[in-house]
């Protein structure tokens, strides 16, 4: 699994996350199915959050 940040977050605005499965694997894979819940969904947004938070702190 690979997860796309954009370098930058802004208070109050939209922030794109890109998650990408690769199979890895020498066998197919088949009806696999990537949903991503409101459990990942909290994790990113909290993820987000400290990245902002260190961002300010490193250019204050």
């Amino acid at each position: 699994m690979t997860v796309g940040l954009p370098a930058y977050s802004f208070y109050n605005s939209g922030y794109k996350v890109a998650i990408k499965l690769k199979n890895v694997s020498d066998k197919p894979i088949y009806d696999l199915e990537h949903k991503i819940t409101d459990l990942i969904i909290s994790l990113i947004r909290i993820l987000c959050s400290l990245l902002h938070q260190q961002c300010l702190q490193e250019t204050a």
